[in-house]
């Protein structure tokens, strides 16, 4: 369900709810021990934050990135 609502927020240039899409999907990796895709959304996740200039967005992207990384 997920990622079919990342792909339509994609296809409607909705960077804010595709940035939401990915911060679930990165959870949901990441709970299933999948780290490495959790790792690629949130980056992902950090990209659009950044060019939304989210600073929140962006403070939850480091902060998940780093507790997956430490």
């Amino acid at each position: 369900m997920l990622n079919k609502f990342l792909t339509l927020c994609e296809e409607t240039d909705n960077k804010t709810k595709a940035g939401e899409a990915h911060k679930q999907l990165a959870e949901t990796h990441s709970k299933n021990g999948n780290v490495h895709q959790a790792i690629k959304h949130l980056e992902d996740l950090l990209n659009i934050a950044n060019e939304e200039r989210n600073k929140p967005a962006q403070a939850d992207a480091f902060l998940k990135l780093g507790l997956l990384y430490y």
